[in-house]
């Protein structure tokens, strides 16, 4: 397995990251180490690998629903060559 170290952080920032271990009950590396593996798959998710996966998870509309609502309170006149 490969080791990670991170350099130059804050004081401050290093203190809440142990907070927040604490607080899950880990210690520091091992709630370093299941920050990263979440953040990577949560990345993963995010980020489709082509349009077919775009277009899966477009939302899905019910028949009342339509993606662009008009805005009828905005007319305008339309000059048709009379």
């Amino acid at each position: 397995m490969s080791s990670l170290l991170v350099r130059h952080l804050d004081d401050e920032i290093v203190s809440q990251f142990k907070n927040l271990a604490k607080q899950n009950g880990m210690s520091i590396e091992a709630f370093h180490r299941q920050t990263i593996i979440n953040l990577v798959h949560h990345q993963a998710k995010l980020q489709p690998r082509n349009l077919n996966e775009v277009l899966l998870n477009l939302p899905k509309l019910t028949q009342d629903e339509t993606l662009f609502e008009r805005h009828t309170s905005f007319s305008r006149h339309v000059d048709l060559g009379d």
